[in-house]
């Protein structure tokens, strides 16, 4: 039988109605309403329906369920809800959850938060026992609650224990609230910057929801999960999730949730680069703003696309867009974010009194978005208070970063220049890692400003063309233009030289060729002793075997250039955020000269220069750089030095790929999830080692270690989940392990730890300490354990290795039987075979 469509219900009702069949009329009104709120996703036509069955039936005729959907579609559709149905729903045990929703849908989290707790203050237990999927949901948005007031270890505790709970349930409503707990364990890892774990959670929840249809539940799984992607990865990572918000938007596009999504997404696409998507967001939110009335929506439409100008550098045409919001902005948080741009752009533009201005007058909180240090930063006038100022922001200041940078470059540049090339540096490094493309290319042009400002012209050009060919890739044009023309540089070729020998031979006196005749001559020399250079690379080249470990491979690199450059010391250092890899020195006085390597591991882009010493900087990936310093004795001339430095850069691809050809060669023995040592390699180490101590009568201790309840961890929030906590707990045992043990992925989540030189007592110290710092790890959207077994040759004799892995794995499985999460020492003698 075919199904009435909704207009249908409607004419059934309009025809009951006239003939003055109420009851029957508000039954059809009824049965449009579901069809609009379960079937069809429009909310609009759902609260229509519902309000004319309300009128037509009396009032001892209308549910709880009727006046809770009521309810809802009110404050959800941005309106208030009538005091009398907040009383009853407050007093009903079943529909208690949609006041908390409420006031987690305003923000308003302390309210909901006293509530829940003079609600359930005596009867909590019965919300855990009881599990109604009703009370599973005043769990969830009291916990949710929890996490918008700042109170996440108790919030998140409530959500894990939510996840565990239902993911043994597969009815409708426990599968959407299940999604709705990944989704809110997402947005709390995303905020940590644990992406990989917070992307899987968010596919979890996408997962759950999407075979179910549209919902009003469901609609903030998909915002979430956009937003997510559009600022991490850019709008192409997961296109199924910005092809649902569309749909989901269309649905709900009357919620002011709705059209708050689509702001959030279209200020993430501008920073992400993709300006088609920006557009296209900007136009629906003024489309769906209007149709509705959304005057804040619309202001907010407005406001996204002045911040497009003024990053453009259009800051004219910025300000007349921002005016267009102030008109439309109802809400003081609107007017509140366009001040804080407009007080942005005037500060790009130049403008700076209009800005102290707007300061002066606006009523904002300036500690919102951290615009207090942003602030003090502009007030700053005596050289004493911007370091004050400039220090408090890089502190705490986690908004407004890339901008200050742009705005306060030489203001600060003039007090704490290498505070200011610090501070740019770690921005360059965070941006680097995620999708802000537009933030990068900020950054870089602060820092050929900086550059420019210290006179360093080579460095500001290198900056520059970075910044300019950012903006010329994802379409700020104009941005691209202003800035080639401002920081025109000269480009120094030996084309120029000629075309201004030419022109000067024909056109100057002779005074002015002789001149010129020189600078051309000291050009040409310049150019024969850089070709002269590349005898010497082959001369360093020759013999380099890069089928070795990387400090091996380093020294070889740094004798053959001290050899063939005559340099009396040297260093060759490999780096990486945290400090140095490995390093190496050659030369009679190598170990007494000042090579200052401490400070060149945390050194930006503008090194500082040592008297004697020649130094050269290759940038590798995530990080890593390569140092090459030399010292030479009488110094050099400054030819010498030219020709040096040319050297250097022209070798530095061939060293980066031989440095980049043994790290591979690394990688062969290690495993790629974990970055331990792998199996077979552990293997090789535990052979070797015990040879070692039959010989030399030293101690020898094997540990084994397995997670606990990992299927179940799979299970529950899925493999990617499983694999992101196994690369964590490998990063652990790095972190954990001296550096003669070998840490080893033995296979699933089963680990392995070679302790040479290691009593079984002391073993058991070192596994204690390892377990204790899992178990206490809020790395997780779960409770993580680890158990472990330990056979040293202290106590027992073993002929072979495979002996002492048996004796390391009874101990195991002997924890595992003693109830998990503990270490447990093999202390019985073997069968003899």
């Amino acid at each position: 039988m075919k199904k009435q469509t909704t207009e249908e219900w409607i004419q059934e009702a309009e025809e009951f109605k006239k003939s003055g069949k109420k009851r029957p009329a508000a039954a059809c009104y009824l049965r449009a309403f579901r069809r609009c709120f379960y079937d069809e996703s429009d909310i609009n036509g759902a609260n229509k329906a519902l309000l004319e069955a309300l009128r037509l039936l009396e009032l001892q005729e209308i549910s709880m369920s009727m006046i809770a959907k009521r309810y809802l579609l009110t404050f959800f559709t941005g309106k208030i809800p009538d005091p009398v149905d907040e009383k009853l729903i407050s007093d009903s045990e079943r529909h208690f959850y949609l006041v908390l929703w409420r006031y987690y849908f305003e923000n308003n989290p302390e309210p909901g938060i006293a509530l829940f707790r003079k609600r359930w203050r005596d009867r909590r237990e019965a919300l855990t026992e009881r599990k109604k999927v009703y009370l599973l949901h005043t769990l969830y948005f009291y916990a949710v609650l929890l996490n918008q007031s700042g109170e996440y270890d108790r919030g998140l505790k409530l959500i894990r224990y939510l996840v565990e709970t239902l993911s043994t349930r597969s009815d409708l409503m426990s599968r959407i609230l299940n999604a709705q707990c990944f989704t809110t364990l997402a947005n709390y890892y995303g905020i940590k910057n644990q992406n990989t774990i917070a992307e899987n959670l968010h596919r979890k929840a996408y997962d759950l929801v999407e075979p179910l249809g549209l919902y009003l539940y469901t609609a903030n799984v998909y915002y979430e999960a956009a937003s997510f992607y559009s600022s991490v990865y850019g709008g192409g990572r997961f296109l199924a999730i910005t092809e649902k918000v569309l749909e989901v938007t269309k649905a709900f596009s009357a919620s002011p949730q709705a059209l708050y999504a689509l702001y959030r997404i279209g200020y993430n696409n501008i920073y992400g680069g993709d300006l088609k998507e920006f557009w296209s967001y900007v136009e629906q939110l003024k489309y769906h703003s209007l149709r509705y009335r959304r005057p804040d929506s619309l202001a907010n439409a407005y406001l996204l696309e002045g911040v497009y100008y003024f990053y453009n550098k259009n800051y004219r045409k910025a300000e007349s867009i921002f005016q267009k919001g102030f008109q439309s902005a109802k809400s003081a948080q609107t007017i509140n974010l366009l001040q804080r741009c407009r007080i942005v752009n005037y500060l790009l533009y130049g403008k700076k009194n209009l800005a102290f201005e707007h300061i002066q007058k606006a009523f904002f909180d300036k500690e919102e978005y951290g615009f207090r240090l942003f602030v003090a930063l502009n007030a700053a006038q005596t050289p004493k208070a911007i370091a004050e100022a400039f220090r408090d922001f890089d502190a705490d200041s986690v908004r407004w970063r890339e901008e200050s940078a742009l705005i306060f470059c030489e203001k600060i540049a003039a007090v704490d220049p290498a505070g200011f090339e610090r501070f740019c540096r770690r921005m360059v490094s965070d941006f680097s890692k995620s999708s802000d493309v537009l933030s990068l290319a900020l950054v870089y042009e602060a820092l050929a400003k900086f550059y420019r400002f210290v006179k360093d012209d080579d460095h500001s050009r290198f900056f520059l063309e970075k910044s300019v060919t950012i903006y010329r890739r994802i379409g700020l044009n104009h941005a691209a233009s202003v800035l080639s023309e401002k920081f025109a540089l000269k480009n120094l070729s030996l084309k120029r030289y000629e075309n201004n020998m030419s022109h000067f031979v024909r056109q100057s006196t002779d005074r002015q060729l002789k001149s010129d005749f020189v600078t051309f001559r000291r050009q040409y020399e310049q150019d024969m002793d850089e070709l002269g250079t590349y005898r010497t690379m082959l001369d360093v080249l020759r013999g380099i075997d890069y089928h070795c470990e990387v400090d091996q491979l380093l020294e070889q690199i740094l004798r053959n250039i001290c050899d063939a450059l005559k340099a009396e010391n040297g260093h060759i250092g490999f780096y990486e955020e945290a400090g140095v890899l490995h390093s190496a020195c050659y030369g009679p006085r190598a170990e007494s000269a000042q090579f200052p390597i401490g400070e060149w591991a945390n050194e930006g882009f503008h090194p500082s220069k040592s008297p004697g010493i020649i130094r050269k900087t290759m940038y590798l990936e995530q990080g890593q750089k390569i140092v090459i310093a030399l010292q030479f004795k009488p110094l050099l001339k400054e030819r010498q030095e030219r020709s040096l430095i040319f050297f250097l850069n022209e070798v530095e691809p061939i060293f980066e790929l031989l440095v980049r050809s043994t790290l591979t060669f690394g990688k062969s023995i290690v495993d790629s999830l974990t970055q331990l040592n792998n199996r077979w390699f552990m293997e090789q180490r535990l052979q070797e080692e015990f040879e070692k101590s039959i010989r030399y009568n030293f101690p020898l201790s094997f540990v084994m270690a397995d997670i606990d309840d990992f299927k179940k961890i799979n299970d529950t929030f899925g493999h990617p989940i499983g694999d992101e906590s196994l690369r964590i707990i490998g990063a652990f045992f790095r972190q954990h392990t001296r550096k003669y043990d070998v840490a080893a992925r033995y296979g699933g989540e089963e680990f392995a730890i070679i302790l040479p030189n290691t009593e079984p007592d002391r073993a058991f110290l070192v596994a204690e300490k390892i377990r204790k710092g899992i178990e206490e790890m809020s790395d997780f959207p779960f409770h993580m354990t680890i158990s472990f077994g330990i056979a040293g040759t202290g106590r027992n004799k073993y002929a072979r290795t495979e002996d002492l892995i048996m004796a390391a794995d009874r101990a195991l499985y002997e924890a595992k039987a003693q109830g998990k999460n503990r270490t447990v020492v093999f202390d019985h003698p073997l069968p003899v075979k």
